[in-house]
């Protein structure tokens, strides 16, 4: 129902993550204003995870001062496993299956105690010992004695952490867990006649994707800063688990599976979903990309062969703390993982309806476990209190590549609590344009702005202009992949989606300060969803798809699949009911007009009945033709209805419904075509259409739910049926049925003879070959309305809608002017204002009123000697962009939006940081355990980190650096260059100084004086971000202290140890000011703050802006000091340093531009060499550089060059030879 429907035979089977895990515990959650015994509970909601690494690396990163937190994951993810027949064992036995029937044995196993080596293997390796197959076998027998039922489960060891969402999750989970257990129980014979077909597979798939001496790009993020040495050796390891099996293919572990390295065929990854039986893991997958690998490659004396020694042994060791990690919390009581197995729209949907009944979620969209299955959704426990069902933070995986970002939005945005320090993480690792500045954008088929007033919730990249991570490294790996190969792209973009004033400190302290709902005049929003409709469909607007066919053969992008039908639309017409006031009638009017006239979407009117269907069963509109009994309708678009006694069934019912669903059963045979070819050709996507030719009518229906079973007469008329499913699915023997929900006068158009029913191919490009079989039609089935094949029902099948509950709405008042936030979009339907009416008497006297911006989201209002009024807004704001105009009741106030890009906004504040319960939060910098992070030793000069420091930089800024215009005009870059000094300071990479160990900061404005002292400990990498950070400790220096400490201050400067670190501006040491409480409270692990902490008594942070005033709190001095370094009196200084994390930020590289177009040409050069390695013998004639794409001397044919410009550097040399043969 949500989304595309596809046929999905070409299957791969990702068993472990592609990309490394993350800690998703961004901050610690403040606890809520009551229920004391919840305060200390984190609420995580994984969707389609997969593999556990996420979950185990955010337990392994939790501070120690959280050790007490109670952690909930609620993990949700399908795979829907089809053992085919194979040897007489496996035969006819069809399971639905996600990733938890593995996720779970991992962590029994580990609760188990069971050696970390074995885990490792049975976990990761293709090939395993017969002492892991024993201990597989019995752990699974293990699982299944003690989940027969429910009830046993819960009483089990395993029952006090491990909790099902429902009975189905349990019953499929056992199904698989029976499967695994066979297979490990096989003896020799039977098991080798199992395994050489999967052996042959494995086989195939090395010689298809993995040639010799080919450099794969894959390995990349997992080793970050070292990404450029760690290509050859990464992809070494990668293609030598393919040849053995094992992880890097390892001596040790090949020499445990004995005599030639044979082993047995893992059964984790044996058996997967694939229609035919077969080995189905995709090809790329690689147990090492899971890992944090940057420290393997420190030692830059290591041989390639004993970096993958310490690549492995590297990974076995961050995965046995992992699990000690995990074992820890269960242990102690404080974990509990919910699974969940199906759909996770359809799960959102139906959380979203047990949380309030408020959310009026049709039954229809959560009505099905998952696609392509006839199982209800049914969820268990979920009594609970509001509070337990509102998540704290939600990961949803590369879930937008699979169905995109506005199907992900509305499942999940009400689920996210409302708290400062909530996030929604979503991911995607498929290029979405090809100017990455434009991707979310086209994500998201809107302006930015527009769609996160919407929501009420924005990503962070739009509010605030720099990350902890390092960005730019995947700017690197696009720029040194392949171009124009026609396969899709990656470029993973992880987006944190917060509140828009999550970080106004006035907004979150101040209870007395009231957040003005959101208003829109209603042909403003009508426009604005006209263009979204426009955008979110333009796969049927047919002169778009002709113009961007070159590009879609060339390099195809992420937009170009077709994830939306009319559901996903209306989905998101019901949230902006529910978050903005308008009038709501004359929107939908207007909004239905301009669908009705468009004529830029060829096929889009066929959809028409589909949208208003939806619409009238989420209650936002019902079309006149709907709002009576079909019989009774007296006019429709096509003409007037039958009479009752023309119909027979429900549809010769006078009462009938308005809404019916049809029930199309496909002979088997018919599905034939797509499985009669060895090699499937892509994922068609699949919809309804009901027309009459003679009528002049075709509507599509592409909100589908397809099943393979039987019908069975629930009632005597036929309009209920059950299902008698079957679940072997396409290996199966029962027919295809399919059923959606129609408009009921749609099927009494006409002679009844004359309307057709038929299951569809959608029309695209991947799809005409299925034309010369199916005709220009692409029906797979069509039927009438008497056929056997067709049932009309006043329900789905096997389903209880209630249709008189899901269909009511209320209605939405017309706001007033004075009780609002008015939004105001331009001709573009772009966010541009935001106004408010103040209605107050003091605001009607003649005095000029002065407005003042003291946060992101709020300004103060004043007259004089008149008190103060504070506005405060749902999104940051720019201030200076302010219009005051009196009306006749107060005065109205306009202020334009502010963006990440824009003054205004978050410059206000750009390091928030959030005080609880006396403990500040940082919001945008998670805490880091910094002894956890590896030390990079620093024998020598550290060249690469001067590269990778250039990362940090977009184009504009790097020209305004290389401009000297960031001197005068940039505070961040300003920042940045001083943080860059730092730690190029330390690596000892500046080539004007050696290394240096202490730093003060300089005051440029202020006659070179510095108050800030910073002594470096270690440089470390930064496993949280993919990046490096330094280690240290700052004291801050006040006039008082710089008198008691004068003698050790004179023996620093004295001895020529420390290296002045020049600020360019006032802006920017008040950025330093900012910065520093964040950098020591992102490390705080050892120490707490006490009742007496300045912050509490003076309210603020930092304490102070001003120079020579103390920025942070005294009650981390002294603390942590180990790494404090020891020179002459440095006990003295000691006594007043707190420990601190300097991490570089980065911009970011889908807000802005990272490199010019000559930089990427430079860059191609450079690096494409290493990555075509060994695939073509031809190179530059002028640079000799062995590039893709070389393009031919166009006089002689016989020589090629890089671009234009080593042609015409070679040309006087090469014009002597260049002749025609």
């Amino acid at each position: 129902m949500l989304g595309a429907t596809n046929v999905n035979l070409r299957y791969f089977f990702y068993p472990i993550g592609n990309t490394p895990a993350v800690n998703v515990f961004n901050c610690r959650v403040p606890p809520p204003p009551i229920h004391k015994l919840e305060e200390e509970q984190v609420k995580i909601l994984f969707l389609a995870c997969g593999d556990p690494r996420n979950l185990l690396f955010t337990l392994w990163c939790k501070p120690i001062q959280d050790e007490h937190i109670k952690w909930e994951f609620t993990c949700c993810d399908i795979e829907i496993a089809i053992i085919g027949n194979h040897a007489c064992l496996f035969s006819r036995i069809a399971l639905i299956v996600d990733f938890s029937a593995r996720n779970i044995i991992l962590f029994s196993l580990i609760v188990d105690n069971a050696s970390s080596a074995s885990i490792w293997k049975i976990f990761y390796h293709f090939f395993v010992t017969n002492a892991d197959i024993a201990i597989l076998k019995s752990q699974t027998d293990k699982l299944l004695s003690n989940s027969e039922t429910p009830e046993i489960w819960s009483c089990s060891k395993y029952g006090g952490f491990i909790k099902f969402l429902s009975q189905d999750t349990l019953f499929r989970l056992r199904a698989f867990w029976k499967q695994y257990s066979s297979m490990a129980g096989l003896d020799a014979d039977k098991a080798a006649s199992f395994e050489g077909d999967a052996r042959e597979e494995i086989q195939k798939t090395l010689k298809r994707n993995h040639e010799e001496d080919v450099i794969f790009l894959r390995g990349v993020r997992s080793a970050t800063v070292h990404w450029a040495r760690a290509m050859p050796v990464l992809s070494s390891c990668f293609r030598k688990f393919w040849e053995t099996g094992v992880v890097a293919g390892n001596a040790t572990d090949l020499h445990d599976l004995g005599e030639g390295g044979y082993g047995r065929l893992n059964p984790l990854f044996a058996l997967s979903s694939a229609p035919t039986g077969k080995f189905a893991v995709h090809y790329g997958s690689d147990p090492l990309l899971a890992f944090h690998l940057a420290s393997a490659f420190d030692d830059e004396t290591c041989s390639e062969q004993g970096l993958g020694t310490k690549i492995v042994a590297l990974a076995k060791f961050q995965f046995s703390e992992w699990c000690t990690a995990l074992k820890h919390q269960v242990h102690s009581g404080t974990l509990q993982i919910r699974f969940f197995c199906g759909d996770a729209l359809r799960l959102c949907y139906e959380l979203q309806v047990s949380q309030s009944k408020a959310n009026l979620i049709p039954k229809l969209v959560r009505a099905y476990t998952s696609p392509w299955s006839s199982t209800e959704l049914k969820l268990l426990d979920l009594n609970g209190p509001l509070e337990r069902r509102l998540f704290d933070i939600i990961e949803t995986s590369n879930l937008v590549d699979h169905v995109g970002m506005l199907n992900v939005l509305p499942a999940v945005v009400p689920l996210l609590s409302g708290r400062v320090t909530s996030v929604l993480f979503t991911n995607s690792l498929l290029r979405a344009a090809e100017d990455i500045t434009a991707a979310l954008p086209a994500l998201l088929c809107s302006d930015v702005a527009a769609i996160s007033l919407i929501l009420g919730l924005s990503p962070s990249v739009h509010l605030i202009p720099y990350t902890a991570s390092a960005a730019g490294l995947e700017e690197v790996l696009g720029l040194t992949a392949s171009e124009n190969t026609g396969r899709q792209s990656q470029y993973h973009m992880e987006i944190s989606w917060r509140v828009p004033s999550f970080g106004d400190s006035i907004q979150a302290h101040d209870c007395s300060a009231s957040v003005y709902q959101l208003a829109y005049q209603f042909d403003q929003l009508a426009r604005y969803f006209f263009k979204l409709y426009l955008t979110m469909f333009s796969c049927e607007d047919m002169g778009s798809m002709m113009e961007s066919m070159m590009r879609r053969s060339r390099s195809p992008l992420s937009v170009d699949l077709r994830h939306y039908n009319r559901t996903t639309f209306v989905i998101l017409l019901s949230l902006t009911k529910k978050r903005v006031q308008t009038d709501w009638t004359s929107f939908m009017t207007c909004l239905l007009g301009m669908i009705q006239a468009d004529r830029q979407l060829l096929v889009g009117s066929n959809s028409f009945q589909e949208l208003c269907v939806w619409l009238h069963v989420f209650g936002l509109f019902t079309s006149d033709v709907l709002k009576q009994p079909p019989h009774r309708v007296v006019r429709t678009p096509y003409g007037r209805p039958r009479a009752c006694l023309a119909g027979t069934g429900l549809l010769g019912r006078e009462g009938a419904p308005p809404i019916v669903y049809l029930a199309l059963t496909v002979p088997r045979q018919k599905l034939d075509i797509f499985m009669e070819d060895k090699d499937p050709r892509g994922t068609p996507g699949l919809y309804v259409s009901v027309w009459d030719v003679e009528q002049r009518f075709d509507n599509s229906f592409f909100a589908i739910q397809c099943f393979f079973g039987q019908l069975k007469d629930r009632s005597v008329d036929n309009s209920i049926c059950d299902v008698i499913p079957d679940h072997h699915g396409w290996r199966g023997v029962a027919d295809l049925i399919v059923t959606c929900a129609v408009p009921t006068w749609s099927l009494l158009l006409g002679p009844r003879e004359g309307i057709r029913i038929a299951l569809t191919v959608s029309s695209a490009p991947s799809t005409c070959h299925y034309i010369p079989k199916l005709g220009i039609r692409m029906a797979i089935f069509e039927c009438g309305l008497d056929s056997r094949n067709l049932r009309v029902l006043a329900e789905p099948p096997g389903l209880n809608c209630n249709p008189k509950k899901q269909h009511a709405a209320a209605e939405q008042n017309i706001p007033s002017q004075m009780e609002y936030c008015w939004v105001h979009l331009d001709e573009d339907s772009c966010a541009k204002t935001l106004r408010v009416q103040t209605a107050s008497k003091v605001m009607t006297s003649d005095a000029k009123p002065m407005v003042t911006q003291v946060s992101p989201c709020t300004m103060d209002l004043s007259l004089q000697n008149s008190a103060e009024l504070r506005l405060s807004y749902p999104y940051p704001i720019d201030g200076a962009q302010l219009k005051i105009k009196s009306i006749s009741r107060g005065i109205e106030l306009t202020v334009s939006i502010a963006s990440a890009l824009s003054f205004g906004g978050y410059n206000h504040n750009l390091f928030p940081i959030y005080m609880c319960e006396r403990q500040p939060i940082p919001l945008l910098i998670p805490s880091i355990d910094l002894d956890k992070q590896a030390v990079i030793p620093v024998v020598a000069k550290l060249d690469w980190v001067k590269q990778f420091m250039g990362l940090m930089l977009s184009d504009r800024e790097r020209k305004l650096y290389e401009e000297r215009s960031a001197l005068t005009s940039n505070p961040l870059l300003q920042l940045k260059i001083s943080i860059n000094a730092i730690l190029q300071g330390f690596a000892g990479t500046n080539p004007y100084h050696g290394q240096y160990q202490i730093f003060q900061l300089v005051c440029k404005h202020k006659n070179n004086s510095s108050d800030t002292l910073i002594f470096a400990s270690a440089l470390r990498h930064n496993f949280l971000h993919g990046s490096i950070l330094l280690d240290a400790y700052v004291v801050p220096l006040s006039k008082a202290r710089v008198f008691e400490l004068s003698k050790s201050l004179n023996y620093l400067v004295m001895s020529g140890k420390i290296l002045s670190i020049v600020l360019k501006s006032r802006e920017e040491e008040i950025l330093w000011k900012k910065l520093l409480p964040v950098q020591a409270e992102c490390c705080r692990q050892a120490w707490h703050h006490q009742e007496s902490c300045q912050y509490v008594s003076k309210g603020l942070i930092p304490l102070s802006f001003e120079h020579s005033q103390l920025p942070i709190c005294c009650c981390g001095e002294n603390q942590d000091m180990d790494g404090f370094p020891r020179f002459q009196n440095w006990e003295a200084l000691a006594k007043f340093a707190t420990r601190i994390a300097i991490m570089p930020i980065s911009a970011i590289p889908y807000l802005e531009t990272f490199t010019s177009k000559e930089q990427k040409g430079h860059m191609s050069k450079i690096h494409a060499p290493l990555l075509n390695m060994g695939t073509s013998d031809e190179a530059c004639d002028n640079c000799g550089q062995n590039v893709m794409q070389l393009k031919k001397c166009s006089q002689c044919g016989n020589v090629s060059y890089c671009d234009r410009d080593c042609q015409k550097a070679a040309w006087k040399r090469h014009k002597k030879v260049c002749r025609k043969d």
